[in-house]
């Protein structure tokens, strides 16, 4: 796929690729059955004032299903808050939410999906997008653009109606070279972006043969809050507990 890079035109990119090439070479990154990973999450509201989070992530995937186990473990006062996101074919996403303090599950709604995850600027369905897991709707391939300095195959995905998204399309850049998720626009009906999602590319790695981004920052455009991701201690396809994914289990430490 090296050789996506040599493209010099978007009408060049037409001819060549469609969205199902770039997504087929997105889909090369992702592991062959699970993976975990540690997650710093640093908020910073529209005043400046800063938060700090970490969490523990684990995932598993097949052909056609995602599945999130993410589970903070700090600060104190939320360690032990689990979300459960489980993918199913032709139907709504199974949602839950773990409160400690409570010591109950509460089950998010398919519309309550967009709504913010731990008071961040992500939501459950951003996460997993960020994952691999695409919105389901109409994709157009749009071409190679530059961004931020590298040259990426954009994408403009318009949602289907049953998935009630917050916005009207997302413009979603994955770098040619290495097929990593680089940046996503989240726009408005008079195509405004409201969100973006940026990578840092100096964050890009390889582990075992596959690419990934460690750093993310999703910024909230009108609110003018921001939050970032830091990936650590990323492995892949090592045995995960099946209770971890389990609607009873997974709020359990594992």
């Amino acid at each position: 796929m090296a050789g996506l890079a040599l493209c010099l035109s978007s009408f060049a990119a037409q001819a060549l690729f469609d969205a199902d090439d770039v997504l087929d070479c997105a889909a090369l990154n992702a592991p062959d059955s699970s993976f975990s990973e540690t997650t710093d999450i640093e908020v910073k509201d529209n005043s400046g004032k800063h938060r700090k989070m970490q969490a523990r992530v684990l995932g598993q995937r097949n052909d056609t299903e995602l599945l999130l186990n993410l589970r903070l473990t700090s600060p104190g006062n939320m360690a032990g808050t689990t979300v459960l996101v489980r993918e199913r074919a032709k139907q709504n996403d199974d949602i839950r939410l773990y409160l400690p303090a409570m010591q109950r599950t509460r089950y998010i709604s398919d519309a309550m999906s967009t709504t913010k995850l731990f008071d961040t600027d992500f939501s459950y369905a951003d996460f997993k997008q960020l994952y691999g897991a695409f919105t389901d709707g109409t994709i157009e391939y749009q071409g190679i653009e530059k961004w931020h300095g590298r040259n990426v195959h954009k994408l403009r995905i318009f949602p289907s109606p049953e998935t009630q998204q917050p916005y009207n399309s997302l413009i979603t850049r994955i770098d040619t070279d290495t097929c990593v998720i680089m940046g996503m626009d989240f726009l408005d009906v008079q195509d405004n972006p409201q969100r973006q999602l940026v990578a840092d590319e100096t964050s890009l790695t390889n582990i075992d043969g596959r690419h990934l981004a460690q750093r993310y920052t999703m910024s909230d455009l009108l609110k003018g809050s921001s939050t970032t991701l830091q990936i650590k201690r990323v492995a892949m396809d090592e045995k995960i507990p099946k209770d971890a994914f389990d609607p009873e289990t997974f709020f359990n430490p594992h």
